[in-house]
């Protein structure tokens, strides 16, 4: 309501407006003039407004009008660009209802799509966040991440369809078919699970599976850790998860089936994360359960049964009670042998398909830790010789089928007289028919091969751009070897990318972590230098401007009054036009629009 000691006066009201980004259609306001923290003054039409007396213990005018559309009443545009490279573009319309200038930063720089290792990312966060809290996120610019083919010598990325917005493109649990080698499922992660993608074939995008059975969780939630594909039928796919049990889809991940009873009578499986599953051959599939143990299917998971043979002790060196090992791998070798890789003793293996099991790490006996071993391969030309992937010690081989190891990589043996190595995990060990030799993917090293399993080099397979990898597989079709990878991005320079998309939920304040700013953004191939940085300037229609006056003297206007949107009445007792009302103190601080008598 509107104070006016006179009946007959004229009210008009003029909007403050802001416009849109450089180049966007309906902007109202200029981007010189945005850039300016400034807008354009409009009026709502006649028709959209209405003026009516109030007769009651304040008398007044009270004035209502329609609200206006964003595409005339907001401004977006980017600033601070002249010592840059690269050029950024906006479109849409900015939603929010808080003027916000929104600082970018790229510490270390680099070339905007780059397939290399370098790591294009800017960091974003408003500014004022005293009055306004805080809201950050994450531009990955990089192109060098998600899956990578070795097709004829060189990686090629196989990212189509896979959201380019992520912080970090990793791919967890990535399972290839041998019945369609183009067709693979992985799950999507970067500081939180981000779903189940599946790609059909060579010729189809990723498309995500399964919402309902794997949404978007936190870091503490369930996480999918593995994937296999059946062997001998492309649509039947199982997929384990961290604390949720098994997955099993029979139509192409239409449609999936939770297996938990199958496994344990008990109704929380909080304690119970599939690590590891083997599918290679048709009539037998394993699958390994932390605290549970190993577990067999001989007919599709109709029937699944326990191999209660394997145990270790609780303790190493060996004490406590037996219990299951933590199964990192398994090597399904046929004929009723078996191998897995296990948490801190090494290598078991069993000869009448889990009935009994040999363990065929004695020699870490006496020495002074544990061996965690992640990942097994085997010659097909000599069963004996044995390489195994550690957690932290390097590549180990054995040509005596496990009475004696030797550590093969790195090529000064470290074992067991140093520390292990910082950031060389071994990620997969596995024998490439194709090139006829053992490949390993290390941790921060990227692929290396050995023509033997005892001497490892690098410069047999090209690098990837990204030397950070969460699984190596070796494929049956086009592509000789697949490689999954975490950290790196999957920017294609050019393509927008919604800002809300971008937002870090982990420092964002929970108001604003579903802000929706309307807004998307685009960056250039070009390169941005280390500290390179710009802002956008994002601004909303903050309030409306009264004016009045007199009949008779209509281009006499007198201004009255200027309201803020956000902050209508919190921050004004009374109304504007009576002297006695209370303004709080410091409520319209860094604010253009205020109320005043």
């Amino acid at each position: 309501m509107l104070g006016n000691h006179r009946l007959f006066t004229t009210l008009t009201l003029t909007f403050c407006t802001m416009v849109l980004g450089a180049g966007l259609a309906a902007a109202q306001t200029s981007p010189e003039i945005c850039e300016l923290n400034q807008l354009n003054l409009i009026s709502p039409d006649r028709d959209g407004v209405s003026v009516r007396l109030a007769l009651g213990a304040r008398f007044g005018a009270e004035i209502q009008w329609a609200d206006l559309d964003d595409a005339i009443t907001t401004c977006a545009v980017p600033t601070d660009l002249d010592d840059d490279d690269f050029t950024v573009t906006l479109a849409g319309d900015y939603k929010d209802i808080v003027d916000r200038q929104i600082n970018f930063f790229a510490p270390q720089g680099g070339l905007i799509g780059s397939t290399t290792q370098d790591r294009v990312v800017f960091q974003w966060s408003n500014a004022n966040l005293q009055f306004t809290g805080e809201v950050s996120g994450v531009f990955n610019l990089s192109n060098n991440g998600g899956l990578l083919t070795l097709v004829d010598g060189h990686w090629v990325q196989a990212n189509s369809g896979l959201p380019m917005f992520l912080d970090q493109t990793n791919l967890q649990g990535f399972a290839v078919s041998r019945v369609i080698p183009d067709r693979f499922v992985t799950s999507l992660q970067d500081r939180l699970s981000r779903g189940l993608w599946y790609k059909a074939s060579a010729e189809e995008p990723w498309t995500r599976i399964g919402l309902e059975e794997f949404p978007d969780q936190s870091l503490q939630e369930t996480r999918i850790t593995v994937c296999a594909f059946s062997p001998t039928d492309a649509d039947v796919m199982v997929v384990g998860t961290s604390n949720a049990g098994l997955f099993l889809s029979r139509d192409g991940g239409l449609s999936f089936t939770q297996m938990q009873s199958q496994f344990t009578a008990e109704e929380s499986w909080n304690n119970y994360a599939v690590t590891a599953i083997d599918w290679t051959f048709d009539n037998e599939v394993l699958v390994a359960v932390t605290n549970l143990g190993l577990f067999s299917s001989n007919n599709d998971f109709d029937d699944i049964e326990l191999l209660d043979a394997l145990l270790v002790r609780e303790q190493f060196p060996p004490a406590g009670d037996s219990v299951p090992p933590v199964i990192n791998d398994i090597l399904n070798v046929g004929a009723g042998r078996v191998l897995v890789a296990v948490d801190n003793y090494g290598v078991y293996e069993s000869t009448n398909g889990g009935a009994d099991w040999i363990w065929r790490w004695t020699q870490i006996l006496g020495q002074p830790s544990a061996m965690t071993v992640i990942s097994l391969a085997l010659d097909p030309l000599d069963d004996q010789h044995i390489v195994v992937g550690t957690e932290e010690y390097g590549v180990f081989a054995t040509d005596d089928g496990g009475l004696d190891w030797e550590q093969v990589f790195p090529a000064n043996p470290i074992y067991p007289d140093e520390e292990p190595l910082p950031g060389e995990k071994i990620i997969s060990v596995l024998w490439s028919d194709d090139f006829s030799t053992y490949v390993a993917g290390v941790e921060g090293l990227g692929v290396w091969t050995s023509a033997d399993g005892m001497t490892w080099v690098d410069g047999m397979l090209e690098q990837p751009g990204i030397l950070n990898m969460t699984g190596l597989l070796a494929s049956n079709g086009d592509s000789s070897l697949l490689m999954a990878s975490f950290g790196g991005g999957v920017y294609v320079p050019g393509s927008p990318l919604l800002l809300s998309d971008t937002i870090e939920t982990n420092v964002t304040e929970a108001a604003y972590r579903d802000l929706d700013f309307g807004l998307s953004v685009s960056f250039s191939r070009d390169t941005a230098l280390p500290n390179a940085s710009f802002q956008i300037q994002m601004q909303d229609f903050q309030g409306y401007a009264v004016w009045r006056s007199e009949v008779g003297f209509e281009d006499d206007m007198q201004l009255i009054g200027l309201f803020d949107k956000n902050n209508p009445e919190s921050c004004i007792e009374g109304y504007c036009g009576d002297t006695s009302f209370y303004e709080l103190p410091n409520c319209y601080l860094d604010k253009r629009a205020a109320c005043f008598d």
